[in-house]
This record gives structure tokens, sequence and C-alpha cells, in this order.
């Protein structure tokens, strides 16, 4: 078995943040009222975002639990979960209630997001979608990785105007 720097803690905070990812999308199912999921979202992410700033002390280095990404920390959780409440609150407000925004060009991409992630596994240390780069700071990997999520955005609206899905 390969070595898992997480470890098991690490599998509960993961199972943790995805079971907050599940009430948040069950507040959009269940209440059918705007206000009441605006409320709802609302409190969620304050909720959560108070219990994440509470265990760190509000720092980035302190408290009982600090925010620690590599390790999956519960405060890193539960900040990650309270702000992803304000992010879908945010896209939905933005997309489904005020019809501001289509979605688009991200919508393809979850109409193919296997093909999508099939390919960038497979084809994610080619050139054009990965290139090296000999800065010596973030900007380097961050130009990079963003022109390879470009181009698959790219390929996943092409495949949807040919009316190209790949299902499992």
């Amino acid at each position: 078995m390969a070595y898992d720097p997480e470890g098991l803690v690490g599998m509960f905070n993961a199972v943790l943040l995805t079971y907050l990812g599940l009430i948040a999308g069950r507040v959009l199912v269940i209440y059918r009222n705007e206000a009441a999921r605006r409320l709802r979202l609302i409190a969620w992410g304050a909720v959560l975002c108070m219990i994440g700033g509470l265990l760190c002390g509000f720092s980035m280095n302190g408290g009982v639990i600090p925010v620690n990404k590599n390790l999956w920390s519960t405060s890193f959780v539960c900040v990650c979960g309270g702000g992803g409440c304000w992010l879908l609150l945010l896209f939905h407000e933005v997309v489904d209630s005020r019809k501001i925004w289509t979605g688009a060009p991200f919508n393809a991409v979850g109409m193919n997001s296997i093909a999508l992630y099939c390919g960038s596994s497979i084809l994610g240390g080619y050139f054009p979608f990965s290139f090296a780069t000999y800065r010596h700071d973030h900007a380097g990997p961050l130009f990079s990785n963003f022109m390879g999520t470009c181009i698959w955005i790219y390929i996943a609206s092409e495949m949807k105007k040919k009316q190209i899905f790949i299902k499992v």
C-alpha cells in the first residue's frame, strides 16, 4: 500500500466535507422558497466558518487545530465547507435564480466530466495540456495549469457542440 500522508484521520475529514456538500445540495432540493434557501446556506456557511475560525484561533498556524490543507485538518474542512456554502449560494443566485449567467462554458465541462478526467489523467503531462516553466515561484506552474484547464474547457465545449457525451 502506498504511503498516505493524511492517514485515517484525513479520511474522516474528507468524508465530513463530502457530507457537508451533501447537506448544502439538499438545501436546494428540499426548500423551494428562495428566502429559506438563502437563509440556510448563509447560516450553514457562517456556522462552519466560525467553527473553523475558533478551532484555528482565527490565524493560519495557531489555535487548537491549525488550518492545514495537507492534513485535511478539521478547521480546514470547516472553513472550506462554509466557504462552499456561500459559493453555492452565489452561483445559485447568479445562474438559477436571477438568470444573469447561463453557466457557460462550465456546463459543458459537467456534461463530459468523465471524458475530461480520463483525458487529463492520460495526457496531463504532455504539451499543450502542461508545459515546463523555468520560474521558481508559483506563477509559472499556475500559468501552465490555467492554460491546460482552458484547453480542456474548449474540448468540452466542442464535444457539447457536436453532441458527443461520454457516460459511464
